[in-house]
This record gives structure tokens, C-alpha cells and sequence, in this order.
């Protein structure tokens, strides 16, 4: 994983935290910072079941999600493995860009 790929997933996870104005919406953002993939993946899929992730914050994720282009390998047990902590900072930037992002 990137850089630039941590700061997108982080920013469409907070993001949709903002708009959801719920700070419980996709679990605790410490495991999120360090599985960011499946954060994300379960973040999304309480947003669309919630209805919010429609216009202009599912055009914004759709381009942050353009960034991303490797996927973690699963471990044994067929989970993700946590994040370096480097990658977890700059996923932590792109989350509170996108909770203060105006949407």
C-alpha cells in the first residue's frame, strides 16, 4: 500500500462519518486505521444501507477510491493484517480531512 492509497481510504472513511453525523458509524477508528480495508468495506456498507451515500459524497468516494490499486495479502486465518504504523498516520491525515470536509 501507498501513501496516497492510506489517505484515501482514511478520507472516505471520515468522509462518510461527517455526513453520517454518527462519530460510531463503522466501528472503532482505531481497527479502522488498522485494517483500513475492511473498514472501509463495512463503513459503506452501513452508509448505502443507511441511504447517505448518494450524490455528491458517493461521487467524492468513488474518485478518492480511484487511488487505490493494491489489496493486502490475507493472512492464515484469512484477515487482514494490520496496517505499519507509518501508513496508519497518513490513513489518520485522509480521515480527518475527510470528517472536516464540507460536503
Amino acid at each position: 500500500m501507498t501513501s496516497k492509497e492510506a489517505y484515501s481510504l482514511g478520507w472516505c472513511f471520515g468522509a462518510i462519518t461527517n455526513v453520517a453525523e454518527d462519530p460510531f458509524i463503522g466501528g472503532d477508528k482505531t481497527l479502522a486505521c488498522q485494517r483500513p480495508y475492511s473498514a472501509l468495506a463495512k463503513i459503506i456498507a452501513e452508509a448505502k444501507r443507511r441511504g447517505i451515500l448518494i450524490g455528491k459524497l458517493d461521487r467524492l468516494v468513488a474518485e478518492h477510491m480511484q487511488n487505490i490499486t493494491s489489496f493486502p495479502d490475507l493472512d492464515k486465518e484469512g484477515s487482514e493484517p494490520y496496517l505499519p504504523l507509518p501508513l496508519q498516520g497518513d490513513w489518520q491525515r485522509g480521515y480527518f480531512a475527510g470528517l472536516t470536509e464540507k460536503i
